[in-house]
């Protein structure tokens, strides 16, 4: 007579299988809570830049090389001035001339920040300053000239 009670009988491993399964899909579903859980909190971008009145964050720069059409990119405008905690735009997201985050640099020099409100949010607000409150030129030392980095909706 073969004994059914063993380590090997198929009511053994039957119950082996659907215990072991047990803990597999308890496992993957306490997974998928925790992934779930970590989408769900606050993103960690860094606070990036201003465009069109309206705070943006961006991760991550890649480099691009000279485009033979610069008016493919958005200017971006490093403002020197310490009362500008961020670049500024041309165009954001939800314009119809923002370029999807590929950039041109240019630096601007305050010549009169008395004629300024800090911070310059926006490219209207840069583009309505009087004539000489700023020099703007391209290029910006520590950025590159040309870069891509989209902007991404600010939770700051």
């Amino acid at each position: 007579m073969v004994n059914m009670t063993g380590p090997d009988t198929p009511k053994s491993t039957r119950r082996r299988v659907l215990r072991d399964g047990g803990l597999l899909v308890g496992g993957l579903t306490l997974g998928v809570s925790v992934t779930g859980t970590a989408v769900a909190q606050k993103p960690n971008f860094q606070a990036g830049f201003w465009g069109d009145g309206k705070r943006w964050g961006t991760k991550a720069v890649t480099e691009l090389p000279e485009p033979k059409n610069k008016d493919s990119l958005d200017k971006l405008f490093f403002i020197m001035h310490e009362d500008q905690d961020a670049p500024l735009s041309e165009a954001a997201p939800g314009n119809p001339d923002y370029n999807g985050g590929r950039w041109w640099s240019h630096t601007v020099t305050v010549n009169d920040d008395s004629a300024i409100d800090f911070p310059i949010t926006s490219y209207d607000e840069l583009a309505g300053l009087p004539d000489g409150a700023v020099t703007i030129t391209e290029g910006e030392a520590n950025h590159p000239d040309f870069f891509e980095c989209p902007l991404l909706p600010y939770k700051g």
